[in-house]
């Protein structure tokens, strides 16, 4: 590593950000004679006596075979650490590091620890932000650890992955906890069971911000295994855990795609919700309104919460990425959903519609009484201009216009963002 080297004497050694991550090709190409062995020893050695230089450690993930390799960057890392400040580890691998730093990082504030192996963070007081993987075995132990940190200001809790591709067992209830200083709590990657479970036993009374990121799944109903299903979306939970919120919302966002349902409001907390629906529940179809109850519920439980009063609400309906099978948001009710979600909201004075705003349109001109009077309504549609459909739907506005009296306004389609493209693929 002399490259590294060099630059780590110019910088005087000290105040350092040190990211390692793959072992390439063509490092062994650059390196002659030197094995992935060799390398790996060369890291650990360099990290284990420039310890006391690093403010910010990566370590991404490295494929590599042999657990040796493991063992000698796990003894590197036991390394006291007097002067470092954030540590990111990112490993596949089982790596087992029960005494991390020595528990001598008196500077840490920042963990983002996502391994197959657990870490003991009893020792770092100081941490103000973290993130860990959790699963049904350690999800009590890291709740307890974390409520022992006074001073964590910023959780994400990950569920890890361990049945590649087999069922979720449900999570046991964790006691209560009280994360005093938490302002920003995060979930990611579990069914929405876990998360009402973990809303329900965590209190969070400086919260400002929180983000769940869930996958919906359907429960049956006392203990039945046939039908009727439940399907089970956490956001309604959410909003009613939140004890004493400082600021009520008075926007709420909705996107809806093929596979995705996102909806954003503002407020302190504020509160950002990503459900991911499996592509086809074969079951579903446009007969069954189970999905289409469950999402318009969610979309409208805001307005139920006593003393909010919305005033801008915007809705992205967009199912242009729907081939020829229906997937299961598709297979809804467009015009049903988005009348119960508009009535729902009777005291707008913003309406923004966006992406496939054709039937929320048609919904409107049958009945103009649902668009509150003053209210400015704005579009932004993917429809192409010259086409018949954006003709088709030009009449449609002049006509609600009439009827209504309210502005609207028609934005650039260069304007829109749709929410649902920026959903994360998985795979």
């Amino acid at each position: 590593m002399p490259i590294v080297e060099m630059f780590f004497e110019r910088a005087l050694k000290k105040n350092i950000d040190l990211s390692l991550d793959q072992i390439y090709q063509c490092c062994e190409n650059l390196c002659k004679n030197s094995t992935p062995a060799d390398q790996i020893a060369q890291r650990a050695s360099f990290i284990q006596s420039n310890m006391s230089a690093f403010q910010h450690l990566t370590l991404l993930p490295i494929k590599l075979n042999n657990i040796d390799y493991w063992k000698t960057l796990s003894v590197a890392l036991q390394t006291p650490a007097p002067n470092l400040r954030s540590i990111d580890i990112r490993f596949s691998q089982d790596m087992q590091c029960p005494n991390l730093f020595d528990q001598n990082a008196p500077k840490l504030r920042t963990a983002h620890l996502l391994t197959k192996e657990d870490w003991n963070l009893d020792a770092f007081k100081s941490l103000t932000t973290v993130s860990v993987y959790i699963d049904q075995d350690t999800c009590q132990g890291m709740i307890s650890t974390l409520e022992s940190m006074e001073g964590l200001q910023g959780i994400t809790l990950i569920r890890r992955d361990t049945i590649l591709h087999g069922p979720l067992q449900p999570l046991e209830h964790p006691a209560h906890a009280i994360f005093t200083s938490c302002r920003r709590f995060e979930v990611q990657k579990m069914d929405s069971d876990w998360v009402l479970t973990l809303l329900s036993a965590i209190q969070l009374p400086a919260l400002t911000e929180l983000y769940i990121h869930e996958t919906a799944n359907l429960a049956n109903l006392d203990g039945e295994t046939t039908l009727p299903l439940e399907l089970i979306l956490s956001f309604s939970r959410a909003l009613t855990s939140l004890h004493n919120p400082h600021h009520l919302p008075t926007s709420i966002s909705i996107a809806i795609d093929y596979r995705n349902l996102k909806i954003t409001t503002n407020g302190t907390p504020s509160i950002c919700y990503e459900s991911r629906f499996p592509p086809h529940w074969t079951y579903f179809g446009p007969e069954n309104s189970l999905v289409l109850d469950a999402v318009s519920n969610v979309c409208t439980t805001l307005s139920t919460i006593p003393n909010v009063a919305v005033r801008e609400l915007t809705i992205l309906y967009d199912m242009s990425f729907v081939r020829d099978d229906m997937s299961t948001l598709s297979s809804m009710n467009a015009a049903v959903l988005l009348r119960r979600i508009i009535a729902a909201y009777p005291l707008i004075t913003r309406l923004t519609l966006r992406a496939d705003v054709d039937e929320a349109i048609h919904v409107l001109c049958a009945e103009p009484h649902l668009l509150p009077s003053h209210t400015r309504l704005e579009i932004c549609t993917l429809v192409v201009p010259e086409s018949p459909r954006a003709t088709h739907l030009f009449q449609n506005l002049l006509h609600l216009e009439a009827l209504t009296g309210c502005a609207i306004d028609v934005l650039p389609r260069t304007s829109s963002a749709p929410i649902g493209r920026q959903f994360p693929e998985s795979h």
